[in-house]
């Protein structure tokens, strides 16, 4: 990646939202507040501290929304398992274990528990969860260190960033590492940085500092542009 080229991005992306707003991005900030204020993994009724913690009053289209979704199948997962689900997500958040190992395994058991659905006659053929899915539980788990993993976005950024090498849509552990990368240069911007601030603290989100989150924003604007 050229250093100039991300700045020159970083430039125009910071005129985008000093002009127009976080409007378009402010669905994942609402998200991360309530999931930050809501989730519990040690609750009693998971299903319940699942339910609410993946709500939004905007919209529900970071989980697919509440039917045929990976929110509806991992509900259905915790009314069958709901201790195996607990220690599904417990191993995900364990930073210290290695990270592709934790995201392969997590996925490796959500195929687990679709079979056990099929075999109890549900008819179901997918239970929606992909490494996207799992970057937005590890970026709602550690807002500091994670983002979402969209591969269209971020492959595209990367092109126009000049990058030599262009990380496979498997390596989502590589992808990370680039995006703090690129999160560590952007947010050097004390102007970019203080718009969010302003702009999430107008709508009552407080951060203690800009989520990584706003690496996805980065790159959605970067590659629409």
């Amino acid at each position: 990646m050229k250093v100039h080229l991300i700045n020159a991005w970083k430039d125009r992306f910071l005129k985008h939202v000093n002009t127009i707003g976080l409007n378009e991005y402010l669905l994942k900030y609402e998200s991360l507040d309530n999931f930050t204020n809501t989730w519990d993994l040690s609750a009693l009724k998971l299903e319940e501290i699942f339910d609410q913690s993946f709500h939004s009053r905007i919209s529900g289209r970071l989980w697919g929304g509440s039917f045929n979704s990976s929110k509806s199948m991992m509900l259905s997962f915790i009314e069958t398992n709901r201790e195996f689900v607990r220690s599904m997500f417990r191993d995900l958040e364990d930073e210290n274990k290695d990270l592709s190992m934790r995201v392969n395994r997590f996925l490796l058991h959500c195929d687990e528990m679709l079979l056990q659905l099929q075999k109890s006659g549900k008819k179901i053929n997918d239970h929606y969860h992909t490494k996207q899915t799992v970057s937005l539980y590890l970026a709602f788990f550690y807002p500091d260190k994670y983002t979402f993993f969209d591969y269209d976005h971020f492959s595209l950024s990367m092109k126009k960033f000049e990058a030599r090498q262009m990380p496979e849509a498997y390596d989502i552990e590589k992808f990370f590492r680039l995006s703090a990368t690129v999160y560590k240069l952007i947010s050097k911007d004390d102007e970019l940085t203080g718009i969010y601030s302003l702009a999430l603290e107008k709508e009552g989100l407080n951060f203690d500092q800009s989520p990584m989150l706003m690496i996805s924003d980065f790159y959605e604007y970067v590659s629409n542009s």
